[in-house]
């Protein structure tokens, strides 16, 4: 069997975590080994100490190099920012290709949630971090259609999202904190109502 390269691209665990000054990340990669017997092969472990040092909202990138794995990362420390809760569900009953994509206004790279095929059920959750009321688009490339949801934080449901009645995937986010200090936040009327 050839390769056709040597990268793997690792598109999960893509979240947000709160940081003070300093976040220690480890990383804890395996080769998993199908052959009956056989055992899973580490590929890489190590750990990495990100810093803040007050570079906020910039798009910044790190690499772990060992002798025979580089990892890559990007990674961006954002000023009142909230975790979005990405879930999505879908009722399509054969197997289906799908590609799910978040992205937001205030930076330029998307972030890819989920690549491959789908059955009918939950098909994932996924956490990100977005700035405070900005927009959070989930676009769906499935068969030739484009689809798109959009939503904000303290708005309740989706801004906008497909039209077509006929599209078997539904989506929804919720964003937490619910209150950064900014005052009663538009969720504390909410609760109430409840």
């Amino acid at each position: 069997m050839k390769r056709e390269s040597e990268d793997l691209p690792l598109c999960s665990p893509c979240r947000g975590i709160y940081v003070l000054d300093r976040a220690l990340l480890e990383v804890d990669l395996w080769v998993k080994k199908e052959e009956e017997g056989s055992t899973d092969e580490r590929l890489l472990s190590e750990y990495v100490e990100i810093c803040l040092r007050s570079s906020f909202n910039k798009m910044r990138t790190g690499r772990i190099h060992r002798e025979d794995a580089i990892l890559d990362m990007d990674f961006m420390f954002l000023s009142e920012s909230v975790e979005a809760v990405i879930e999505v569900f879908t009722g399509v009953d054969s197997p289906q290709h799908v590609r799910f994509i978040a992205s937001s206004s205030y930076f330029d790279k998307e972030i890819l949630l989920f690549e491959g095929k789908c059955f009918q059920g939950k098909l994932f959750t996924h956490v990100v971090a977005v700035t405070v009321e900005e927009k959070l688009s989930i676009r769906l490339e499935w068969e030739n259609p484009h689809l798109e949801w959009t939503f904000q934080d303290g708005v309740v449901g989706a801004l906008s999202y497909p039209d077509d009645d006929s599209v078997p995937f539904y989506v929804r986010v919720f964003f937490a904190p619910k209150n950064l200090g900014r005052g009663p936040s538009r969720y504390d009327a909410l609760e109430e109502e409840v």
